[in-house]
């Protein structure tokens, strides 16, 4: 259930970055990068399961790298900017402008 929620963030994220720098073909690199989390989470719960790593515990280990492949894909592939950490966590509120909006419209 987390997995599911934090890989539709990560397609609003990146999905955000691109849109504010401007790239074409950013459907393409917004389905790339969430596939790619999905896809390191499948193979950690399969590695994790043949191997018997943790049994009683939960895993947070492949959420967090998923989430930073995710970040570098998004900075370096849509953005096009330098890896650093400003740049690759930039922007995480991805509901800043609704909120600015609505705070708007309140008085």
């Amino acid at each position: 259930m987390i997995n599911a929620t934090i890989m539709i963030y990560i397609l609003c994220w990146t999905y955000q970055g691109g849109a504010r720098t401007g790239k074409t073909n950013l459907f393409r690199w917004v389905v790339i990068t969430t596939v790619t989390f999905f896809a390191i989470q499948f193979a950690w719960a399969w590695i994790d399961n043949f191997l018997f790593l943790s049994e009683t515990k939960p895993i947070w280990a492949p959420r967090i790298a998923g989430f930073l492949v995710a970040a570098v894909m998004r900075t370096t592939l849509v953005m096009h900017v330098s890896l650093t950490p400003k740049n690759l966590f930039s922007h995480l509120n991805i509901f800043k402008k609704t909120i600015e909006r609505k705070e708007d419209h309140l008085f």
